[in-house]
């Protein structure tokens, strides 16, 4: 192609074509039919101009537990749990033997729990049988279900825990209620109005003259 280049052309308005116009045009041609070359360069500059990764934190081997209770609920899991915990179904226990109060029991139970999954079925709840039910709206009906239930007028404060243990008591002392309260308090007026001195009153005693 060189010859060609060097060729001067016959128009008038064309000037004649200069060795360094020659070199730069033969650069870009050999670029542009290179595009390997071209897209090498394109895509370094992109992955030069891409953020280092950051080192990443090596992992130790007994990382610190997320909660400072891990350690404790570890514990008692090792000392209460089997090594090979069996989580199956137990199997039904033996039947009573017939003709025994443990058996009659277990009859009388099995059939409450048949009658309650028959009710169940038809939809019919205990709980909103109770609340729909007018006859137990009447107050009056309430100490007859305490009796009933075994529980006492005072019982029905008590908690589950011991009097001991934090548990609040079901009978309070005598000294504890409002009448013992008003009373003392009547006590101890009476008491510190007695321990009040009088206040006498002395007549004054006519002294002599010094004359």
């Amino acid at each position: 192609m060189s010859p060609l280049v060097g060729y001067g052309s016959s128009d008038e308005d064309e000037g004649d074509i200069r060795p360094e116009q020659t070199a730069k045009i033969a650069t870009a041609a050999k670029l542009d039919n290179d595009g390997s070359t071209v897209e090498h360069e394109h895509h370094h500059r992109h992955v030069s101009q891409a953020p280092a990764p950051l080192p990443a934190s090596p992992r130790t081997a007994a990382e610190a537990p997320t909660s400072p209770y891990t350690t404790e609920r570890l514990s008692i899991r090792n000392l209460t749990m089997p090594p090979f915990p069996n989580f199956s179904i137990p199997d039904e226990p033996a039947a009573p033997p017939p003709h025994s109060e443990a058996a009659a029991a277990l009859a009388a139970r099995t059939k409450k729990f048949e009658h309650f999954l028959e009710l169940k079925k038809k939809g019919i709840h205990f709980n909103r049988r109770l609340q729909d039910s007018a006859s137990l709206r009447n107050p009056s009906l309430l100490p007859k279900l305490m009796d009933f239930a075994g529980i006492e007028k005072d019982g029905s404060y008590k908690g589950t825990l011991a009097v001991e243990d934090g548990g609040v008591p079901g009978h309070w002392p005598g000294e504890w209620y409002v009448e013992s309260l008003v009373k003392g308090n009547e006590r101890r007026e009476k008491k510190r109005a007695g321990e009040k001195s009088g206040v006498e009153f002395v007549a004054a005693k006519k002294g002599k003259r010094q004359g």
